[in-house]
């Protein structure tokens, strides 16, 4: 269903700017599932856990290994007076969450809105799902609007699914992954995750099923039934789509309880009256087979494993398996949601997410079962918001559940770093314990880490700093500044630790007085190169975290530094702040703030006994690289820089990208021009520095079609630095991510080789 996002007045320039980064964050999709290998085993519990901690009629809520499994039995209005029951408390906590919490307080939509969209569903929505929502609402408590209001909320969120059988597998049988890539701050006092719970449905009428939820949802949208049908769905907006249909979260739960074949789930699907574009991957397990049904309001098409018409170039059939992401692949689907076919082209990130899913399988053709799908699916980035995970083996009626902690609780809370439980299907419907067997992610112990560190940094400020009047903005004027390091994890190849320290500059915010860094350590032996990395302007950290974990997976020392107003350095507040405010005045405190603080990671990272102080560097991207670009020509101790997707001329970057027509236009009306902008941006402006930059301690990377940082805006930044070593990918600014793998490889050999 569609998400509809209004303005909320103020444009902030943060704001306006987000969306020249926002692509470039799926670069960590590649670089956290192709050069940060993790392992998933499976380890079998001493004992079951298993215990009913509630009863009520013919339900019952049972608590496996600490998760939580509702049982319901009986009509659906009996079904929803259980739940409601049992769950009262969670029940209201997730109500609030999503409706009040969630849609008024952070989309900031009217209730009214709300109402409105669920008056169209109404007439759609089959009189056994309102009757278990009326049970719901006087089970639990909560008034039967809100609980209507839950269940219209629109969501579309990325989300994947695979699956494989047959010869693709080790033994034949269906596996399929599902991964629910909700957002994690869904809920203010409570988050939804907190509240999640699998519901085993048994209903007079029809095939008993689990569905993977949380308490008072009564739809689905990842399940599987007792007929050996599993399902799960994607979301793929387009331009055909109304809420005068069937909720989709309805639709599901239709088919897991009416239908017993893959056949009839197609043409249940086809008939329905049908809401907005999705990809529903559904497998059988007694062929066993699996298809992909793509949908919008009034199409769908059929996408068959192994068949080359389902999947048309540059997409390639794979025998015996299924793949999607967040794009529709049949032609026809696609063309009402997409001007350019060619998801290379129109959907980089999502294309990516396609590659990684093709290439695992084909990797592991042959060999797939559980262990493996969990494998695929812990290749997601550690920080991407996964609410939920799965893998579903119909054929054995066994499925495997991962599900997100609550963000204060872990440093990764998406599922993707927690445990999976394997559950039986039957013999939840039969009420019969069984053995919870647990897949745990790669942990380290506290006493497999090295031991917190604590120091000072003497600062002796470059004579040049002292004498020259245009680099006295950043200077280091204290003489000294303590640190403190924490081990926090560990890879197979690398330790990672917390480091901060006070920054040189102190502004009102408490939150931008102290810099914090993350500190990725090779496990190797010897003296190392080191390079600070800076993140883009999405500043949620993706990004640097991923090109740090390559570094170090490739054994280069790297400091992941937070920039001021970025991650955990933002007001709490949330005012008008960041590194490009919408008040070019304290752009250009806050860029100088960047600078300072680079300066001193560096002198801390060149004092490390593990680091050779004279190969320390900084690897930017897009923001990052342009904050990088006024450092290195600034600071001349930098010995190997990458500048991903950089330029020169800021003003000229602001004034002339599509994704800042709103912002130029605002400025206009404050009085702006080009010049005037040029010229108060220009103490922060990497061409005003630029020709101190010495060449060869410099490699570029830039997309011939970028219109984000102009092609003109890079040569500029190349032709004052005086012609380093640059390489051009005929792409865009975000089109960049499907080469981040021959960049990456190409800065591990610029820094690495000493020379």
């Amino acid at each position: 269903m569609k998400t509809i996002v209004h303005s909320n007045g103020r444009l902030r320039f943060l704001d306006a700017l987000r969306n020249i980064c926002f692509a470039i964050v799926i670069v960590a999709v590649l670089l956290g599932c192709c050069l940060a290998p993790v392992r998933a085993g499976e380890s079998p519990a001493a004992t079951s856990h298993w215990r009913v901690i509630g009863r009520e009629g013919q339900g019952s809520l049972l608590l496996l290994k600490g998760q939580k499994v509702l049982i319901l039995r009986g009509n659906p209005y009996q079904m929803g007076f259980q739940h409601g029951r049992l769950l009262a408390k969670e029940v209201a906590e997730d109500v609030r969450a999503f409706v009040r919490e969630w849609f008024v307080g952070k989309a900031k939509l009217p209730l009214s809105e709300l109402r409105g969209i669920f008056g169209s569903l109404r007439p759609f929505i089959p009189k056994d799902y309102m009757d278990e929502m009326r049970g719901l609402a006087k089970g639990s408590g909560v008034p039967v609007e809100e609980i209507h209001l839950l269940h219209a909320i629109p969501t579309r969120f990325h989300c994947t699914g695979a699956a494989a059988f047959g010869k693709a597998t080790v033994d034949g049988r269906l596996y399929h992954t599902r991964s629910l890539d909700y957002g994690l701050d869904i809920g203010d006092k409570k988050t939804i995750q907190e509240n999640a719970v699998v519901i085993v449905y048994q209903p007079t009428d029809g095939n008993a099923h689990a569905v993977l939820s949380w308490a008072g949802s009564t739809g689905c949208v990842s399940g599987m039934n007792d007929k050996g049908i599993s399902i799960g769905e994607i979301g793929n907006a387009c331009r055909d789509e109304s809420y005068s249909g069937m909720p989709m979260i309805f639709m599901l739960r239709e088919a897991l309880r009416a239908c017993n074949s893959l056949d009839e789930v197609i043409q249940l699907i086809g008939k329905a009256p049908r809401t907005c574009g999705f990809t529903f991957i559904v497998g059988d397990g007694k062929i066993p087979s699996a298809c992909a049904l793509e949908v919008s309001h009034s199409q769908i098409a059929v996408g068959l494993p192994g068949d080359k018409k389902s999947n048309p170039p540059p997409h390639f059939p794979i025998a015996d398996a299924v793949r999607r992401g967040n794009y529709f692949v049949d032609k026809k689907m696609a063309a009402i949601q997409r001007d350019t076919y060619d998801p290379e082209i129109s959907s980089p990130a999502d294309w990516l997410a396609y590659s990684v899913m093709s290439s695992f399988l084909l990797e592991n053709y042959g060999r797939l079962n559980d262990v493996k799908m969990i494998e695929l699916l812990r290749k997601y980035p550690p920080e991407h918001s996964c609410l939920h995970q799965a893998v579903f083996c119909p054929s054995t009626l066994e499925f495997w559940v991962s599900n997100a902690v609550n963000l204060p609780e872990a440093k990764f809370p998406g599922a993707q770093n927690q445990p999976f439980y394997k559950y039986n299907l039957l013999k939840l419907i039969r009420g019969v314990p069984f053995e919870t067997k647990v897949a745990e992610p790669p942990r380290l112990t506290a006493a497999e880490l090295p031991p917190p560190e604590a120091g000072t940094v003497i600062v002796s400020e470059k004579e040049e700093f002292l004498s020259d009047s245009a680099l006295a903005r950043f200077r280091l004027k204290r003489k000294s500044f303590r640190w403190v390091l924490t081990y926090d994890t560990a890879r197979e190849g690398y330790f990672v630790a917390d480091l901060s320290f006070p920054s040189e500059v102190k502004t009102r915010w408490p939150e931008a007085n102290t810099v914090f860094a993350e500190y990725y350590l090779p496990k190797v032996s010897g003296k190392v190169p080191a390079v600070i990395v800076l993140d883009v302007l999405e500043g949620n950290f993706v990004v640097a975290r991923n090109v740090a974990r390559a570094l170090a997976d490739n054994g280069i020392a790297a400091l992941a530094m937070h920039m001021p107003f970025f991650g955990k350095r933002r007001p709490k507040d949330d005012i008008e702040t960041g590194m490009l405010s919408g008040y070019i005045s304290f752009a250009r405190d806050a860029m100088t703030q960047a600078v300072l603080d680079i300066r001193c990671a560096a002198l801390w990272l060149r004092g490390r006994k593990e680091v050779d102080p004279d190969k320390t560097g900084i690897v930017g991207v897009s923001l990052g690289a342009i904050v990088a670009g006024v450092a290195i020509g600034v600071d001349d101790g930098f010995a190997k820089n990458a500048l991903v997707l950089g330029g020169g001329d800021v003003a000229e970057i602001i004034w002339n990208s599509p994704e800042t027509a709103d912002l130029k236009k605002r400025l206009h009306e404050k009085g702006y021009t080009i010049q005037r902008l040029r010229e108060e941006l220009k103490p922060v402006d990497p061409l005003t520095y630029a020709h101190r930059i010495n060449a060869p301690t410099v490699i570029m990377f830039n997309g011939k079609k970028d219109r984000t940082v102009p092609r003109e805006c890079t040569l500029k930044l190349w032709e004052k630095a005086g012609r380093p070593k640059i390489v051009w990918y005929n792409t865009s600014h975000f089109g960049m991510v499907l080469y981040v793998n021959k960049v990456m490889e190409q800065i591990v050999a610029f820094i690495g080789d000493g020379g």
